[in-house]
């Protein structure tokens, strides 16, 4: 039950016979008021009497309806008074602020890839003081907003949950530093050229950004090709590589023709090219015609025929 009957306002301090008493949760309890009105203590601890008031106001549970509360149980008030709560506060401390920021950051491995290898250092923040409550960084790698003014920081808006759905505004400016993998070019990569195992090494690096642009391992690089030459010691980015088809137009392909359960293997030219599962044009280098065929490897395509054999065009 709510006791909606008591009158809340907002009174100067020097209206007040007692400072105000800090909150530390979203309700007023009647422990809470025990501590102005002793009577108090004798009713349920948990009996709701109100809710708290919002981050830098005041709420004021009258002498009037605290005591027809006190009445309803069957006491009388010795000393009625008015009762004032706040939100408690306390400042705002940058290791909390660090703490939560790491929370998020790791709290979805699969969107921001940094895992444990992520070093925060809290450099501002604001305001100096925050009623206490939970420290949130919501949407760690899409509410990043990079400082323009100095490269490897980041200005982050948070907020401090108060409970009820409130909530209290903060911010923080911080370098973020996240231990990731590159992949290097140990020697020239000429562009167009399938990358070799021998070019290229996985390295440990540190980032301050969280982008996907750059390579960060191995096969993601290895059987690609680069759109410009790359130099040795370079780091490989994605968005440069494309990826090398398993038949290039103009190799000799071994192809595995399948009449039902009966298997017959030739050599053929691509006349066109495509990775696995692509559908090519493949030359009989007999007949000099052209037939369709599933590229299914490196080098290999495959087709299946009716009794007819293979249809060539």
């Amino acid at each position: 039950m709510i006791w909606n009957v008591l009158l809340t306002f907002a009174l100067t301090p020097a209206s007040l016979q007692d400072p105000c008493l800090a909150l530390r949760n979203d309700r007023i309890y009647a422990r809470d008021v025990a501590a102005s009105v002793p009577e108090f203590a004798a009713l349920p601890s948990d009996l709701m009497l109100g809710y708290a008031p919002d981050p830098g106001a005041r709420r004021i549970l009258t002498a009037a309806a605290l005591a027809r509360v006190a009445k309803s149980y069957g006491m009388e008030l010795e000393l009625p008074r008015d009762v004032c709560f706040e939100l408690r506060s306390s400042e705002l401390k940058p290791e909390a602020i660090r703490a939560a920021m790491l929370d998020e950051l790791r709290r979805d491995p699969q969107k921001c890839d940094v895992g444990d290898g992520v070093k925060v250092e809290v450099l501002e923040w604001g305001p100096e003081t925050a009623p206490i409550g939970e420290a949130v960084f919501p949407n760690g790698c899409m509410q990043l907003l990079p400082n323009r003014t100095s490269t490897g920081k980041w200005l982050w808006r948070g907020y401090i949950s108060l409970g009820m759905n409130r909530r209290f505004a903060i911010w923080a400016r911080a370098r973020i530093a996240i231990d990731a993998n590159e992949v290097v070019a140990v020697s020239d990569i000429d562009a167009g050229m399938p990358i070799r195992p021998e070019q290229v090494l996985l390295v440990k690096t540190e980032v301050s950004s969280l982008d996907d642009k750059q390579a960060r391992r191995l096969e993601e690089a290895i059987g690609y090709a680069s759109r410009r030459p790359i130099r040795a010691g370079a780091a490989l980015g994605r968005t440069e590589l494309y990826r090398v088809p398993e038949v290039g137009k103009g190799d000799i392909v071994q192809v595995e023709v399948a009449t039902g359960s009966a298997r017959l293997a030739l050599e053929g030219r691509a006349d066109s090219a495509g990775s696995i599962g692509a559908m090519i044009w493949v030359k009989n280098p007999t007949s000099g015609k052209s037939f369709r065929a599933k590229v299914t490897g490196k080098g290999m395509v495959a087709v299946i025929t009716t009794a007819g054999g293979i249809r060539e065009e």
